[in-house]
């Protein structure tokens, strides 16, 4: 899995693309924490429309994330992850 991010008005945007698998979260949740250190924001949105796949490691991720952040949201979730997210319960 990649994911690329970019700074909107205080908005930080994460695009993830592929598969936030139990390796993926990991790392994911790594770096993610230093673009959220030295990007000042606001607001945090993930980008799921290319995510193809999440397990629950990553669901763990998503979750802490919502837990730490402000104001944040995802969107452009396929039906596949949706589907995931419904059944969890997020």
């Amino acid at each position: 899995m990649t994911f690329n991010y970019k700074l909107d008005h205080e908005v930080l945007i994460v695009s993830l693309d592929g598969r936030l698998d139990t390796e993926a979260a990991v790392k994911f949740e790594t770096e993610l924490a230093e673009v959220c250190k030295t990007n000042a924001h606001n607001a945090l949105t993930v980008d799921a429309e290319k995510l193809e796949y999440i397990a629950s490691s990553g669901l763990r991720t998503i979750l802490k994330l919502a837990k730490t952040e402000k104001n944040f949201k995802v969107e452009n979730v396929c039906s596949s992850v949706y589907s995931v997210f419904e059944m969890t319960g997020f």
